[in-house]
């Protein structure tokens, strides 16, 4: 297994941060790296979640909710082509050190027989997504009345 992860602090409420994570409708409004996703943060749900992993390819997975934990985690698994090539369990954690700040874990865990050979191009990608999308879910939750 292999892992991508980014942190990041928000001077926010926790329940505000966790609203703008799980609306996933709402993505294409405001994030730079999942430029569209459908669906709801329910156990078991599948999703439709739409990544941008160049300037001119979007990519679509179909991922399923595997953990739902309100305000605390909320992942999904999915995979390309077909279950044990490249998997991958996308993360949110959130932890509350006070009231108006939150920690917001973004990772994702890599398995299967092509992370190997795929991996320098996925570390790059996952890395550079995650930290656009981490900053835009900053911005939006510290900006008044988001």
């Amino acid at each position: 297994m292999r892992e991508v992860y980014t942190e990041i602090r928000i001077q926010a409420p926790l329940s505000k941060v966790w609203s703008i994570v799980t609306d996933l409708e709402m993505y294409r409004d405001w994030n730079p790296f999942i430029v569209e996703s459908h669906g709801t943060a329910s156990l078991g749900e599948q999703l439709t979640c739409r990544p941008r992993v160049s300037k001119n390819r979007i990519a679509t997975f179909h991922p399923k909710v595997t953990q739902l934990v309100p305000e605390q985690v909320f992942a999904w698994t999915g995979h390309v082509l077909m279950p044990g090539l490249a998997d991958g369990v996308h993360i949110f954690e959130f932890k509350s050190p006070d009231p108006d700040q939150v920690l917001m874990i973004h990772r994702q865990e890599y398995s299967g027989i092509l992370v190997p050979f795929l991996w320098k191009r996925i570390e790059k990608v996952a890395t550079r997504g995650f930290t656009l999308m981490n900053e835009a879910v900053k911005k939006r939750a510290e900006e008044s009345g988001a």
